[in-house]
């Protein structure tokens, strides 16, 4: 498991002021379509689910995710497309400016567990089709995941290209 690293002087700001920093976006990067359960970014034109399609083990959600995301209907056209997100498009969530707290706008999203999020494997490094990344919201770190290892809980929010 990788590790930030923070600068000592960085460590002595924080531990004066000792306070929790809530995740907000810049004003305007997020826009709620379909009475609230869609979260639109501005900036990567995705549509993210704003609550979380399923949370358990991540052998059953890894199996799972990608049928209940085709199935899921918030509203906005007949065929939807919505998918289990990459790395990429997860990381794109993932607010670098919180010190303490989730490293998400939690205005934005307030239904994320403090549990990683399972994200689909893509790329040619990473095929397998057992393996998958996790990313976790409270630490900010990302790891490979062999579907195998066991039953690590897990959480999983759809995504789509916004039409």
């Amino acid at each position: 498991m990788k590790h930030r690293l923070y600068s000592a002087s960085l460590l002595v700001a924080l531990a004066l002021t000792a306070t929790a920093v809530t995740a907000k976006a810049p004003p305007c990067r997020y826009e709620f379509r379909a009475n609230g359960a869609v979260v639109y970014d501005t900036q990567t034109h995705l549509e993210w689910q704003r609550g979380v399609e399923v949370t358990g083990p991540a052998y059953q959600v890894f199996a799972d995710g990608p049928g209940r995301c085709a199935a899921l209907n918030l509203g906005a056209t007949s065929v939807d497309k919505w998918h289990v997100p990459t790395l990429l498009e997860v990381l794109s969530l993932e607010d670098t400016s919180v010190v303490t707290g989730l490293h998400i706008d939690t205005a934005a999203f307030p239904a994320t567990p403090r549990l990683p999020a399972l994200t689909q494997s893509r790329g040619p490094r990473f095929s397998s089709a057992r393996t998958a990344f996790l990313f976790d919201f409270e630490s900010g770190v990302t790891e490979r995941f062999g579907i195998e290892a066991g039953p690590t809980t897990v959480f999983l929010r759809c995504v789509r290209q916004a039409s």
